[in-house]
């Protein structure tokens, strides 16, 4: 009696791996925003971790591809999860700051001096801004600088520049 290939436990394992491959990739592409301390060797070293499930899968070694799959997805999902919130709270924190700022220029004429009267949603958070008034430059603008991990990668608004949100990419 021959085994099926796509027994019905083996398209299981086949299934959790492609689901595990997917978000890894996700985390790859996301990779530039959330792990800039971890860019190079870590999140490949991560990624290519999927190669070892797929040889226990390939000598039909099923409970060892399952179970590595599970120690590799508790190994990586749990952090991404973790710098994935981190990201939405500045982003909404920045968001909120700029509104804060077009607020204060309809209200009085000109851009706050700095943030010393925004109140911070998330105030953990504060050290992570940096905020330029450029009236001392002779210009009627702003920007505001966020870093995610690092002050390698920065994001910044300016408002010059048109509403839209500008990142370094190394």
């Amino acid at each position: 009696m021959s085994k099926r290939i796509f027994s019905s436990s083996n398209f299981q394992l086949f299934l959790l791996l492609t689901l595990l491959l997917i978000i890894e990739l996700l985390i790859y592409k996301s990779a530039n925003q959330l792990f800039v301390s971890d860019y190079t060797f870590g999140l490949f070293f991560k990624i290519s971790l999927n190669v070892v499930p797929l040889i226990f899968l390939c000598f039909r070694e099923k409970l060892a591809s399952l179970l590595t799959m599970l120690a590799i997805a508790a190994f990586v999902i749990p952090q991404y999860i973790v710098k994935t919130n981190h990201l939405i709270k500045l982003k909404e924190e920045a968001s909120n700051i700029v509104s804060y700022v077009y607020t204060y220029k309809i209200d009085n004429n000109e851009f706050p001096i700095n943030l010393l009267n925004y109140d911070f949603e998330y105030p953990q958070l504060k050290e992570s801004f940096t905020y330029h008034n450029l009236k001392q430059k002779n210009l009627d603008d702003f920007e505001l600088v966020y870093y995610i991990d690092s002050e390698d990668q920065p994001h910044w608004y300016k408002d010059s520049q048109g509403p839209k949100w500008m990142f370094y990419d190394p």
